[in-house]
């Protein structure tokens, strides 16, 4: 074989290896992320107890926030949103219910946190204020539920742990004891 030849055949298996990348990268969709995204507020820091109620989803995912975050536990009660909105800018998955979900239902939440608050990054609690049954949230996204959805659940936590606007870990946080 010449050597032109040779270039020819090496620029022509060139071009259609590119062509072959290009058209891959153009055709190859993004999966997108479970949940909607809202734009984030805000991360200030206001008074244990201060109330703030100008929040740009429901429920909020960002805003104006107490300055410890909740234990990364079950929450029967409920923890203020306050203080789960820090939560979720250190990077953790929050997982709302209505306080009048069915016990049967309350106990796969109480077992999905066990299993998943270890590894530092979850927790749950009761809160009535939000337009569904149940809702995921994280930093400046969420997904809502009418009925208890553990799969779709477990997507939007691997999607969107650990991606807060601070990297904090619930097992860094303070002794839960000390609260």
């Amino acid at each position: 074989m010449t050597r032109n030849k040779q270039l020819i055949t090496i620029a022509t298996t060139a071009i259609i290896v590119i062509a072959i990348v290009a058209s891959a990268l153009i055709f190859i969709k993004k999966t997108p992320l479970p949940g909607i995204e809202t734009s984030v507020q805000s991360w200030d820091h206001i008074p244990p107890g201060t109330k703030f109620s100008s929040y740009k989803s429901s429920p909020p995912t960002s805003g104006p926030h107490y300055p410890d975050p909740a234990v990364c536990k079950f929450h029967e009660s409920g923890a203020p949103i306050q203080n789960l909105i820090h939560n979720m800018e250190h990077g953790h998955i929050v997982l709302l219910y209505q306080r009048s979900t069915d016990a049967a239902t309350i106990e796969k939440i109480k077992k999905l946190t066990e299993e998943l608050s270890p590894k530092g990054w979850f927790l749950a609690s009761a809160y009535d204020n939000i337009p569904s049954k149940f809702a995921i949230t994280s930093w400046g996204w969420h997904q809502l539920f009418d009925t208890y959805d553990e799969p779709s659940i477990r997507k939007f936590y691997e999607a969107h742990k650990e991606k807060g606007r601070e990297y904090i870990s619930c097992a860094l946080q303070m002794d839960p004891k000390k609260r």
